[in-house]
């Protein structure tokens, strides 16, 4: 049972980075939809990028936590984290080759505050978990 979840979230999280990469890299032309320029005080545009990248490490740790705790030992948040990071830089950068599309530092910014988020998420998570499992 284990091993049907861990395949099933494996298949969400490759869903979800095909998804994301999309999302990222094509064109998505906004002008004719009427969307508020801020939320809450911040730009949309950034709260879509947190929302995009927020469940990276979430999906990771549920997808790789096993076979990157074998692996790794203490180093599991640190892989989610770098791998996270590297994802959301390199999805920007990569949007700078598409002429539709422009990199910007504060939604790489969005995109790393995100990540560290869900992170920060999975580890109170896992916190929790471990304490219950010893009492």
């Amino acid at each position: 049972m284990i091993r049907n979840g861990s395949l099933l979230y494996k298949f969400l999280f490759f869903i979800y980075l095909i998804a994301l990469l999309c999302l990222m890299l094509l064109t998505i032309k906004t002008d004719q939809m009427e969307i508020p320029k801020q939320f809450l005080g911040i730009e949309v545009d950034k709260v879509v990028h947190f929302i995009i990248f927020f469940p990276y490490s979430i999906l990771a740790w549920l997808a790789f936590n096993v076979s990157c705790t074998r692996r790794f030992k203490n180093w599991t948040f640190l892989v989610i984290v770098f791998s996270g990071l590297l994802l959301a830089a390199s999805t920007e950068l990569a949007q700078s080759f598409n002429p539709n599309r422009n990199y910007d530092p504060n939604d790489m910014l969005a995109n790393f505050i995100a990540v560290f988020a869900g992170t920060f998420v999975i580890t109170v998570i896992n916190y929790v978990w471990v304490s219950r499992v010893k009492i």
